[in-house]
């Protein structure tokens, strides 16, 4: 967890055990070169590609179909950002009408999904699918949580926490101490004066298919080993700094550890998230890195200091953040602090002009701990910062050489569209699916 203040200024803070410096990514300059070959130029203007239309609707139940026409003198690729909506063929070539098939929708609110169509020297195109809501009265009556009581559990191990519907006014929802081998999975967490989630020197803890929404945090590992958090939907964090995050380790050290495939929102005014995911303190291990895979991040500020994903704050080493995706998460998108043996491949960074953006993605050691073996590679990034200047990325050049930085790039194309208009439902629907 960051603050990143433009005279760098360290404050050393104290947080339920650990302690997380505050600095600044200052605001560097950013320019983007573009391949512009004569040869690239004239393949561009021969090869068309378009589509019928940029929006479809569908229905609610299950199997529901709708179609688009594909226009094109070449061939192209076709690919669903969503698991419940399906394509009729992954590829073609010139024209033709592509089918997309939905699962039910159990939820009374709409969801949508992103189809691209893509080809080689041709403007990628999409069109959002937008499902219908099911009825009210049959998404209340799937609901598949009880009513209790905050939990907290001391010394406690080999058991599971399942189907539990919690609020708490005056602190955390799930409290675990000195715990292991424990599974959270398919509870509704807040409105909570606290955390989802907190986990203080435990051991094996699995956090999965969760949703929790008004939380001070989602979920917090203080001093642990073996913690996954995966597939939870977070929303609205409350904060305020120091907290104020999707996931935050402090102090996890050793292999077995992940923060993978949830999905997070923060919609501006109706919450205060810090960054979305912080690294503090946490070590992975040789072959057994923390792995930061798969997540979907939407919605930052208004705090001038958080942003995205933090690896190495006040250090950290063995870490792999892969294939997330975040738009206009923050101050800043993806970052390196300080730390070593730590990758960051393969994300997508988007982020309009905003009043607290400043940059995509960064290597910036801000505190004096040897920092090496640093991997940034094939991140592509369209971030505008709050000057309204491109401002995909930042090495400052004081973390060793990064292997791969030449290899990330800015992506035009690359829109607030890469993430659908609805996300949240998912763990809510695992959790119907796995009582029936």
């Amino acid at each position: 967890m960051n603050k990143f203040l433009l005279l760098t200024t360290i404050v050393l803070l104290s947080i339920l055990g650990f302690s997380c410096k505050d600095s600044t990514i200052p605001e560097p300059a950013m320019s983007v070169s573009e391949d512009s070959t004569a040869l690239q130029l004239a393949r561009r203007r021969a090869t068309t590609l378009t589509v019928s239309t940029s929006t479809l609707n569908i229905a609610e139940t299950a199997a529901a179909t709708a179609s688009f026409n594909i226009s094109s003198n070449t061939s192209w690729a076709v690919s669903s950002d969503q698991t419940w909506l399906t394509v009729s063929s992954p590829s073609g070539s010139n024209n033709g009408t592509m089918t997309v098939k939905a699962a039910a929708n159990t939820q009374n609110v709409t969801r949508s999904a992103v189809v691209t169509v893509s080809a080689t020297y041709a403007t990628a195109q999409k069109v959002t699918i937008t499902q219908a809501a099911a009825p009210v009265s049959a998404a209340i009556s799937a609901s598949p949580y009880t009513v209790s009581a905050p939990v907290s559990l001391d010394g406690k191990s080999n058991m599971t926490i399942s189907y539990l519907e919690i609020t708490n006014p005056t602190g955390h929802c799930i409290k675990l101490s000195n715990c292991s081998n424990i599974t959270i999975q398919y509870c509704k967490l807040g409105p909570s004066k606290g955390e989802g989630v907190f986990l203080s020197n435990c051991t094996n803890i699995t956090v999965r298919d969760c949703s929790m929404e008004y939380v001070e945090s989602g979920v917090v590992a203080d001093i642990g080993s073996a913690i996954k958090v995966l597939y939870n939907d977070i929303k609205n964090v409350q904060g305020p700094m120091p907290r104020g995050q999707l996931v935050q380790f402090g102090d996890v050290k050793g292999a077995g550890s992940s923060i993978s495939y949830n999905v997070g929102e923060n919609i501006l005014g109706q919450s205060y998230p810090e960054d979305a995911i912080s690294l503090c303190r946490s070590n992975g291990a040789a072959g057994s890195p923390i792995q930061i895979i798969g997540n979907k991040i939407r919605g930052g500020g208004p705090s001038g200091s958080g942003g995205g994903i933090m690896s190495g704050d006040l250090g950290g080493s063995y870490v792999l953040v892969k294939d997330n995706i975040l738009v206009n998460p923050g101050q800043y998108g993806l970052t390196v602090s300080s730390g070593h043996d730590i990758e960051i491949s393969n994300n997508k960074i988007y982020s309009a002009k905003l009043p607290f953006s400043n940059v995509g993605l960064s290597a910036y050691k801000q505190y004096d701990i040897s920092t090496y073996n640093i991997t940034i590679s094939n991140n592509a990034v369209n971030f505008t910062n709050k000057n309204g200047v491109l401002n995909d990325m930042w090495n400052a050049n004081n973390c060793g050489t990064v292997v791969g930085w030449s290899t990330n790039f800015h992506d035009s194309n690359l829109t607030a569209s890469v993430l659908p208009t609805v996300m949240m439902g998912g763990a809510l629907q695992r959790a119907i699916a796995s009582k029936k």
